[in-house]
């Protein structure tokens, strides 16, 4: 993988791209988190995502018994 990647230094876009999309396969809430709400909002036309929106979603998760709490340390910017 790391080979791969390195074909990306002349496109930083492509880089970004690659590495969000290896991400997902390593972990699973992003995983969720993409084939969820980013992608409908992606659907609907938007191009901007708001963290307070993604952390009411990962709060409905977590009521749901569908992922773990947050811990208390966790802060949202």
């Amino acid at each position: 993988m790391i080979a791969a990647l390195k074909e990306f230094r002349s496109s930083p876009r492509g880089f970004v791209e690659a590495y969000y999309c290896e991400a997902t396969r390593d972990d699973g809430l992003l995983a969720a988190c993409v084939e969820g709400p980013l992608y409908e909002w992606w659907e609907a036309g938007r191009i901007s995502v708001d963290v307070n929106e993604v952390a009411t979603w990962l709060g409905k998760l977590s009521a749901d018994g569908e992922t773990s709490s947050w811990a208390d340390g966790t802060r949202i910017y």
